[in-house]
């Protein structure tokens, strides 16, 4: 890298960066950081490998127990995000198998799953703290919103009680590619008792779904998603499938009493969870 001057200069180069780090050149994950917040979005990857065979879809539901583990940013700032569990359990035996640095500090973990899901918008209760990239103001059930407008893939994360209401959809209808779904939040920032509603929306053939900004049917741009089994277990943190950080040293033991952000401005709120 060359050394450049001027502070106007820096300025703009740091918002570049900004941008190209917020913009998704890192996997970017559904989000909802406020009480009230909301996502819509429709599910592209399917609950079994037999359905995802019928519908053509290339993902599949995929859990595993996560520990939250300590890297460093590429800014030098340190994080923690949700890692795989080194322990395998198996389930012929009945115990677990394999070796896990976490698990041996005793560090929690807790069972979770991740779908791709193609996000329309968030809807907030406030309007954007930055005036020069308003949200669209809207009514969300007679409630006044701020339509964030987004048409873009993100990992889908959640915990127990999410899977159940989950599990009730599939239960009834036997696919999640079938119709479009909001995500609710219940509960405000750095509260430990966060709760996430989940409500069906438009239902429609998801081969009809177009993403708006390349005109192209989402099923066929969602083959060429990283892979949801690479990306539980660490292998890749980008798009593009590459790994952009370091480990942190020495490795530093979350307090899960209280919330910790991650690097995708979530807080630890769902400390309640209870494994499947």
């Amino acid at each position: 890298m060359t050394v450049k001057t001027g502070s106007d200069r820096l300025k703009t180069y740091q918002e570049a960066k900004d941008a190209t780090f917020r913009k998704g050149k890192f996997i970017p994950y559904v989000s909802l950081i406020e009480d009230g917040d909301r996502a819509l979005f429709r599910i592209v990857s399917e609950h079994d490998d037999a359905q995802a065979e019928i519908n053509n879809a290339d993902s599949v539901l995929t859990f595993g127990d996560f520990h939250r583990k300590q890297f460093l940013s590429a800014r030098g700032k340190t994080f923690f995000k949700e890692v795989l569990c080194g322990y395998d359990f198996n389930e012929d035996i009945g115990s677990y198998e394999g070796e896990c640095d976490q698990c041996d500090q005793d560090v929690a973990k807790r069972t979770k799953f991740m779908l791709w899901v193609y996000v329309y918008a968030y809807y907030h209760r406030t309007q954007n703290t930055d005036l020069t990239n308003p949200y669209e103001p809207v009514q969300v059930n007679k409630e006044k919103c701020y339509k964030e407008h987004i048409n873009a893939f993100q990992v889908w994360q959640d915990g127990y009680y999410m899977e159940q209401l989950l599990r009730a959809k599939i239960d009834e209808h036997d696919t999640l590619l079938d119709r479009d779904y909001l995500v609710r939040r219940h509960g405000v920032r750095k509260s430990n008792k966060v709760t996430r509603s989940l409500t069906e929306a438009a239902t429609n053939d998801i081969t009809n779904v177009i993403d708006e900004v390349s005109g192209t049917p989402i099923m066929e741009l969602a083959l060429s998603l990283p892979s949801l089994v690479d990306i539980a277990e660490g292998n890749i943190e980008t798009m593009d499938g590459h790994i952009t950080r370091d480990e942190a040293t020495p490795y530093e033991e979350v307090d899960l009493s209280f919330p910790e952000e991650d690097v995708f401005g979530k807080e630890l709120d769902d400390i309640d969870d209870l494994p499947f």
